[in-house]
């Protein structure tokens, strides 16, 4: 009886202080079933070797074999619980390293991406920079090609070129008069007439007979020294065809200065008889009858 008091008095006295240490509760309850499995432990041992041995176990073993069997379940429990919980463990962690690698692939994407948008726009200015470029290089080209047109008109037309540099004075003779010329630009401009009149239904011939005429008289223009501007041979078989053949078209180049020679069948301007003022006057009344569609054509 003093014992059974006892014994009640210590567990009443452990009841009282468990609410305060629930820590070494904890660490109690797990010495407990650590010293239950360590006795369970040694009575198996024991049973094996009695059965080793021959020998047949007490009966109070039967209840230590049951206990035995369900720690052997509750272990196996554990250690389930264990693996499921490391695999939980596993898995948490393999998502969280799946979320840093996508972050991660998001940001260098979003990198790639900026650095792709800055590559675009600055080709695309420089596209832009160089089409500018390339447009002011074209205008430039066009002026500059009106600019040699309109010299090379002057100078087909046997007018003086333009200087846009500096206007330079010209001089002209008070006591010495030119002479004027024995032809007159009417006299140029009636041939002309007459020779479209004659040829009216085909404006395609009478073009050519006034293209080569204005190329003679600009080339003697330019190269008055060159024998070869100032010679042509009547039965050439392009001048016999565009201008030869042509009622009109003779007579206007021996107004121009041309002379006949019969015996060697030439056309020659010699070069002391070239009168540059009657080329001149002859060369603006082929360019304007060339220029104007209805030249000749209202005239009586």
């Amino acid at each position: 009886m003093h014992c059974f008091v006892h014994a009640l008095l210590i567990e009443d006295s452990y009841s009282n202080l468990a609410p305060k240490f629930e820590g070494e509760e904890k660490k109690l309850k797990r010495f407990r079933e650590k010293s239950e499995l360590n006795v369970l432990k040694h009575q198996m041992k024991q049973e094996i070797t009695f059965k080793e041995r021959g020998l047949m176990p007490r009966r109070g073993n039967q209840k230590s074999q049951q206990q035995l069997e369900d720690i052997r379940i509750v272990e196996l429990y554990k250690s389930k619980q264990d693996g499921q919980e490391k695999e939980r463990g596993r898995i948490q962690n393999q998502l969280q390293e799946d979320k840093r690698e996508r972050i991660r692939a998001a940001k260098e994407l979003m990198e790639a991406k900026r650095t792709l948008e800055e590559n675009q726009r600055k080709r695309v200015m420089e596209s832009r920079k160089a089409d500018q470029e390339e447009e002011k290089r074209a205008r430039e080209r066009i002026r500059q090609c009106i600019d040699d047109d309109k010299v090379e008109r002057r100078r087909r037309l046997g007018l003086p070129l333009e200087n846009t540099a500096a206007p330079v004075p010209t001089i002209t003779p008070t006591k010495i008069k030119p002479a004027e010329p024995a032809v007159s630009s009417e006299q140029l401009r009636d041939c002309l007439r007459k020779l479209k009149k004659n040829y009216k239904d085909d404006t395609a011939r009478v073009t050519r007979a006034f293209q080569i005429l204005l190329k003679i008289i600009a080339n003697i223009v330019k190269n008055p020294e060159e024998e070869k501007f100032r010679r042509i041979r009547l039965n050439n078989p392009v001048f016999k065809e565009r201008v030869g053949s042509l009622q009109g078209g003779v007579e206007f180049l021996e107004l121009c200065g041309f002379m006949k020679l019969t015996i060697s069948g030439y056309l020659v301007i010699p070069k002391d008889k070239i009168n540059m003022a009657l080329l001149n006057a002859a060369g603006v009344e082929v360019a304007s009858a060339m220029e104007n569609p209805y030249f000749g054509l209202l005239s009586k």
